[in-house]
């Protein structure tokens, strides 16, 4: 699971000149709560806020500036670099801020836990804004009474056995280029399933030379990706939609050459 944990304020103000612009137990209480024993991931001002990593957790500093290499903490140059090192650990990855860091993980993030003060308070760095209709309030809790409430959102997700939300995790910056996979859509108007494969190409004058062409699939907007095969290029709003990312094995056929007109120039 990736989450954002951020602390704000009515005004959605996280933090003044570099610090927080407040002082509260029981939200670090909270923190620690849900953190321990898992990643997180902080940007450099956040990290020499706190000064150093904290204990019981893997820390990632995402910085292209400071580097900080110790036994529980590394830097990292990107987010798709601690996806990497954390597939296959069992750790939850938790992101901690600055504000940048947060709008660039949003839209990779299964739940966000939010203490939101009850009271607007001046600062200079706000938390981005997120679509209710992407993200569904789960569960709500008094954590200070008249002064802080503890939320908790999960993204919403859409229909089908593989979700537009999870397909995400596969991309690196966006986009995601496969020989392995094919995606299909399912079109409600025609009650079929649109295929989205790599393509083989293999040319019967020299039918051991094959050639495989990736599938690529490219993030255009929130809901909008695009599809490109070696023959076609195509867009798809994918909201609502039932999609399915599936295993894909290459074919290979044994041909002989039939010295038709189009030499060199079959496939499937």
């Amino acid at each position: 699971m990736i989450a954002i944990i951020v602390a704000m304020s009515e005004n959605r103000v996280i933090g003044r000149e570099g610090k927080i612009p407040w002082d509260l137990p029981e939200d670090r209480k909270k923190f620690q709560m849900l953190t321990m024993g898992n990643a997180i991931v902080m940007g450099r001002r956040t990290y020499d806020e706190i000064g150093h990593p904290l204990p019981g957790r893997m820390t990632y500093l995402l910085s292209g500036t400071k580097k900080v290499e110790l036994e529980n903490c590394h830097t990292v140059q990107s987010l798709e670099e601690v996806w990497e090192k954390e597939k296959n650990t069992g750790r939850d990855i938790f992101i901690c801020g600055g504000a940048s860091v947060y709008e660039e993980a949003l839209r990779n993030t299964d739940k966000i836990y939010v203490t939101k003060l009850l009271e607007k308070v001046e600062g200079d760095t706000f938390f981005p804004m997120f679509s209710e209709e992407e993200f569904v309030e789960k569960s709500c809790e008094i954590l200070v009474p008249q002064k802080a409430v503890f939320y908790e959102y999960e993204r919403v997700q859409k229909k089908g056995k593989f979700t537009l939300s999870t397909l995400k995790d596969l991309w690196y910056d966006g986009k995601m280029v496969t020989k392995e996979k094919q995606l299909r859509i399912f079109d409600e108007k025609s009650g079929k399933w649109e295929v989205f494969s790599p393509v083989i190409f293999q040319n019967c004058m020299r039918p051991e030379e094959v050639t495989i062409y990736p599938l690529t699939i490219t993030l255009l907007a929130e809901d909008r990706i695009q599809i490109e095969t070696k023959y076609q290029q195509r867009e798809f709003d994918l909201k609502d939609k039932e999609i399915e990312l599936c295993e894909w094995e290459a074919k290979i056929h044994k041909v002989e050459c039939t010295h038709c007109e189009n030499c060199g120039r079959c496939g499937w």
